[in-house]
């Protein structure tokens, strides 16, 4: 009984540790070390805009910047419909410096990661790549990636390959990690 009234936060600790080393599965979608947990995912200030929509009301383009990536339903994520190419587009209200993302893709019951994507900003009314931000023969569910810091206003994920010509996204998570020199 008094578990709740003077152990909650001890529990609470225990609860978030586990009891077991974390499965290959699980260790697949933590953070990487260099992403701290107090980074803040600026996609969640953007507008989003998508090529394309497989079911409006079951997988809505709203589902890539909301905060919530739970790889194990399917619910909750953007699906395109199908196309040889998709993007995603992130607007800002100014302009933003970014120098990582975290991107979760495919779907619960088989994997289906985007095998090939690289993110974009506009420069002059067209869309350029992003220094080091590509990634092609990919096959894991959750990939973070560093680049060279790029400011803009709009960015694009630009999506060239995935199994089945349908995109699927829980989650795109962008951000500016940077460096010790950076804020010198």
């Amino acid at each position: 009984r008094d578990v709740y009234g003077d152990y909650l936060d001890e529990l609470k600790a225990l609860m978030t540790e586990g009891v077991a080393p974390p499965t290959a599965k699980a260790t697949q979608f933590a953070r990487p070390k260099w992403l701290p947990s107090d980074a803040k995912n600026l996609a969640l200030d953007a507008k989003v805009a998508v090529s394309s929509l497989y079911k409006k009301a079951h997988y809505p383009a709203s589902a890539i910047n909301d905060g919530k990536l739970d790889v194990y339903k399917n619910e909750g994520r953007w699906v395109s419909d199908e196309a040889e190419s998709h993007w995603v587009d992130f607007e800002f209200a100014g302009e933003t410096k970014l120098d990582a993302f975290r991107v979760a893709s495919g779907q619960a019951s088989a994997q289906t990661p985007l095998t090939k994507f690289r993110l974009q900003v506009e420069r002059d009314g067209a869309f350029v790549d992003v220094e080091n931000a590509a990634v092609e023969n990919n096959d894991a569910a959750v990939v973070c990636l560093k680049f060279k810091p790029v400011s803009g206003k709009k960015f694009r994920l630009q999506i060239d390959e995935t199994p089945g010509n349908l995109a699927r996204l829980w989650e795109v998570e962008l951000y500016r990690v940077g460096t010790p020199s950076d804020n010198k």
